[in-house]
């Protein structure tokens, strides 16, 4: 499955999105350094700084954007592009909720790289479950045409980082940088959160890899999905996909999950279970 994830468009984009993180730098994280120089000698206070960089952040996307040549997506107003990205890393560290209508803002920039470092940064800002509506409304807004489906899969990406550890091979540990500490979830808010992943794995995505994502997550964290009904709906469904590595993975969990008997395999629609139509509306 991580073979298919990386592979085709999404593969160079992804090590876009790297090297961009592992090589930025902007005069415009001087200018915050100072804003946070200035908090700490309390000369201004943390809300009067939050509202500099929002401000920031949308100066620079709306001239990246004013830059954007939809012929050549690929040409970017780089110091623009590393200014905003300067004000999103920014308002990260801050994690203050409320520049999640910034941060949605942002997420709609018209260039790729722009749009998805607020997405990601939005999910993280936000958490584990206050961020489901945004990433249900990433799920149906319109999407520039040639990147329609990367939003979705920036997404469930990045929630799959806020609910997941990470899996470093033991060779790799000593230089892999710490990773802050996951959310801690009640069992209401996990319920919440695998409920709301096993109702998009029975959506129609636009991006099939976004279902290998949830597919993974739930495989590792809700018993009984891996043999469930409503796996196989989605193994059916990523059968008829256009890629014929995701038409092997979803054929693959289908003969897994047809060696379980039909009355033995786990309906999360049943009485009781997390999609059971009472028990969500309670």
């Amino acid at each position: 499955m991580k073979k298919m994830i990386m592979g085709g468009i999404t593969a160079v984009w992804v090590v876009i999105l790297c090297q961009a993180r592992s090589e930025h730098w902007s005069d415009l994280d001087t200018v915050i350094d100072q804003l946070r120089v200035s908090v700490r000698k309390g000369e201004m206070t943390k809300l009067d700084m939050r509202l500099k960089v929002e401000a920031l952040a949308r100066k620079h996307k709306e001239l990246v954007d004013a830059n954007f040549d939809p012929d050549n997506p690929s040409e970017i107003s780089v110091p623009d592009y590393n200014r905003c990205l300067s004000a999103l890393l920014a308002l990260n560290e801050m994690g203050d909720k409320q520049s999640l209508p910034t941060l949605e803002e942002i997420s709609q920039s018209k260039h790729v790289l722009v749009r998805t470092h607020a997405i990601s940064t939005y999910i993280k800002v936000a958490g584990p479950v206050d961020t489901l509506p945004f990433i249900d409304r990433i799920d149906t807004r319109t999407s520039p045409s040639r990147y329609k489906g990367f939003d979705q899969f920036v997404a469930y990406r990045a929630l799959e980082d806020l609910v997941c550890e990470e899996k470093i091979p033991p060779e790799f540990a000593s230089y892999a940088a710490p990773r802050p500490p996951l959310p801690v979830l009640s069992r209401a808010e996990q319920e919440k959160v695998h409920s709301f992943m096993l109702e998009k794995t029975q959506a129609n995505m636009r991006n099939n890899m976004a279902s290998g994502i949830l597919d993974r997550i739930l495989s590792e964290q809700l018993p009984g999905y891996t043999t469930s009904v409503q796996r196989l709906a989605m193994a059916e469904r990523l059968t008829r996909s256009g890629s014929e590595d995701i038409r092997k993975y979803g054929q693959s969990i289908k003969t897994e999950i047809e060696k379980t008997p039909v009355n033995e395999r786990k309906d999360f629609r049943a009485k009781g279970e997390l999609l059971d139509p009472e028990k969500k509306g309670d």
